[in-house]
């Protein structure tokens, strides 16, 4: 059962299982959490880490770009006396 408890805990935290089928053998639990035992593997963790925080910069840019585009939308249909709708 631990086994499966550490597999839930590293896709919880957004590893593939290529990935973790890598990193369990260097995985000890330290109490409430996983703690690599292996030096390189918490430089390959920290690389990981940075995976998802591109991608919420990428997704913050795409929202401010819509928001742009919709408040242009409510300009224009506001300056036209339509409701936009």
């Amino acid at each position: 059962m631990a086994v499966v408890r550490r597999v839930r805990i590293l896709l919880a935290a957004g590893l593939n299982t290529d990935l973790i089928r890598e990193v369990l053998p260097c995985m000890a639990e330290e109490g409430a959490v996983l703690a690599p035992t292996c030096a390189e593997m918490a430089q390959d963790l920290r690389r990981e880490r940075e995976r998802p925080t591109s991608s919420i910069e990428q997704f913050q840019a795409a929202r401010a770009l819509l928001g742009s585009i919709i408040h242009a939308d409510e300009a224009i249909n506001a300056g036209a006396g339509h409701s936009g709708q």
